[in-house]
């Protein structure tokens, strides 16, 4: 009588036992599925957009720079602007920006044209650059455009309002371009009248030269510095009139 409990305690070791084993083969699909799911989530953080996004703002800006970010362009491959003297369509041009907004054709109020001259390189399209001084405000409206010869449709790439002071006035040039880039000179006096004049050189320690990217104008402007060869080229070429 008394081997019963000792068989009875020996079937209960047994039945626990069983469900020890089913617990780690629980534990170990458990396991596995979580490895899979980490490798997935990993898969999902390498291409988050937040990561390109990062990486765009970390882009240099030309008002914070401390040095000259080496230009991602090849110069090689610089398309220069020309003159506004050579612009056929100077006229007409200046018209069609100013009537479409509602400006003075001329004079007081409406938008002149600064050199440089750009072609875009396809559909008949150049890009310049524009300004509309205001004294009453102190404020110089500057504008960079894609304007087409033959249809005379225009978009305005970018628009920006900056402060005159002492009464030297800042604006935009657009002097050459890439595939992908307008070299843009940030002239702080904007007071050559010459339409031969080499605004790769014009004097002025304020003067500052930069990048932008045509299909994200409102990307942060990337410092950029003409080499010493550029500079000469440039310096070397000569305009219409003078060859007349």
């Amino acid at each position: 009588m008394q081997e019963t409990p000792q068989n009875e305690t020996k079937n209960d070791v047994s039945q626990t036992r069983k469900p020890t084993t089913r617990s780690y083969i629980i534990a170990a699909v458990i396991f596995v599925v979580g490895i899979m799911m980490l490798s997935t989530n990993q898969d999902k953080v390498t291409t988050d957009p937040q990561d390109t996004k990062t990486t765009t703002e970390n882009t240099p800006q030309t008002d914070e720079a401390t040095e000259t970010t080496t230009s991602p362009l090849n110069t090689n491959d610089l398309v220069m602007g020309y003159g506004l003297d050579r612009f056929e369509d100077l006229e007409i041009a200046g018209r069609i920006i100013n009537s479409t907004q509602g400006h003075p054709l001329s004079g007081e109020g409406s938008e002149v044209l600064m050199g440089n001259v750009v072609d875009a390189g396809e559909n008949n399209e150049v890009f310049f650059a524009t300004s509309l001084v205001n004294r009453q405000t102190g404020e110089n409206f500057v504008g960079i455009y894609q304007y087409n010869t033959t249809t005379h449709n225009w978009k305005r790439l970018y628009k920006e309002t900056l402060k005159i002071e002492n009464d030297a006035v800042p604006s935009y040039r657009v002097l050459a371009r890439t595939a992908d880039h307008l070299v843009l000179l940030k002239d702080m006096k904007s007071d050559s009248t010459d339409p031969c004049g080499n605004f790769w050189t014009i004097d002025g320690t304020d003067n500052t030269f930069a990048l932008m990217i045509i299909k994200n104008p409102y990307d942060a402007f990337q410092p950029f510095e003409p080499s010493d060869d550029l500079l000469t080229q440039t310096s070397e070429g000569k305009c219409k009139i003078e060859l007349e």
